[in-house]
């Protein structure tokens, strides 16, 4: 791993494989090497790029606000002499790459947004604060990880479970619930006008963190009328949704517009009915989709992920 000084604070970076550069931006209280799989699997076609946010992982910078996330992506960049970059972002991470984007237009190819919201009406907007206020508690931050992970349909996935459960030993709960109520109280909608590249959105449809509108209402906010939709298998977020995800639209990171799976059909959604598709493969286990906290232990069932690819 790699390291550079930026506004006073030394940031921490992966560096691997030749071509399009591709940056992985981890979520709230994660680290680069959530996308491990990811990073190594396209490194063979990407120059692919991993970095630590401020205050998370090897980084410091933990009194840096939400809002300011972005400037780390712009210094990374500047660092590495990167033009032009292909952006994948989960939840906190999508969001910083959307704020990259909107101020730096020129510098961003696309965007693949996993798993997030850029808003939250105030009744979901209390429940997540109240889940995140599990943080004060005095058992090391297990309390809210169990319940975040149940919330997002993940339960059932060990190899996850047990990663997330092994990153408290490393994070500040008190760190990661202040980030949180920034970014919670942080409405992104009016500046998606200023987000000019292609945007893959992909969204667990078991995951009863991130409510449906969310992603309808980014699909619908999108300065680009055309879009595809595709469900691929699993919500295994950080070890291979993204890879599920580029089967189903195996051009997005290429910079081509058009899908060409044939295993994907059309189906008929709302906006845009004759350019969505549906990707039929193996689902995997989790837990059954329900209104966010009514936890119900041992209830689980198959899982699909949606995709929306709004090209340019």
């Amino acid at each position: 791993m790699s390291s550079f000084i930026h506004d006073g604070r030394r940031l921490h970076y992966t560096l691997e494989g030749a071509g399009l550069a591709l940056l992985f931006v981890h979520g709230l209280g994660g680290n680069v090497d959530n996308w491990m799989l990811q990073r190594l699997a396209l490194a063979t076609t990407h120059r692919v790029v991993g970095i630590d946010m401020p205050g998370h992982g090897r980084s410091e910078g933990r009194e840096v606000r939400f809002d300011r996330y972005w400037e780390a992506i712009l210094a990374l960049t500047e660092h590495l002499q990167i033009e032009r970059i292909a952006i994948c972002g989960l939840s906190k991470g999508a969001r910083v790459a959307l704020m990259f984007a909107a101020r730096h237009p020129e510098r961003v190819e696309r965007i693949a947004v996993v798993n997030a919201f850029i808003h939250l009406k105030p009744a979901d907007r209390e429940a997540r604060l109240k889940l995140y206020d599990l943080l004060l508690l005095p058992d090391g931050g297990r309390g809210w990880a169990e319940e975040l992970l149940y919330a997002m349909g993940v339960s059932e996935h060990d190899a996850i479970v047990r990663g997330f459960l092994r990153s408290l030993n490393w994070i500040d709960p008190q760190h990661i619930r202040a980030r949180f109520n920034e970014l919670i109280a942080f409405d992104q909608r009016a500046e998606l006008a200023d987000v000019r590249c292609p945007i893959l959105l992909i969204r667990g449809e078991r995951d009863a963190f991130v409510p449906d509108y969310c992603v309808e209402e980014l699909h619908q906010r999108s300065q680009d009328p055309r879009s595809h939709e595709c469900r691929v298998a699993g919500i295994c977020l950080t070890s291979k949704l993204l890879h599920d995800s580029t089967r189903c639209s195996p051009n997005f990171l290429e910079a081509r517009d058009r899908m060409v799976d044939q295993r994907i059909k059309p189906s008929s959604s709302s906006r845009g009915a004759q350019n969505r598709h549906h990707y039929a493969g193996p689902v995997e286990r989790c837990f059954r989709g329900r209104p966010f906290g009514t936890r119900q232990r041992g209830d689980a069932s198959g899982s699909s992920c949606r995709g929306v690819l709004i090209t340019r």
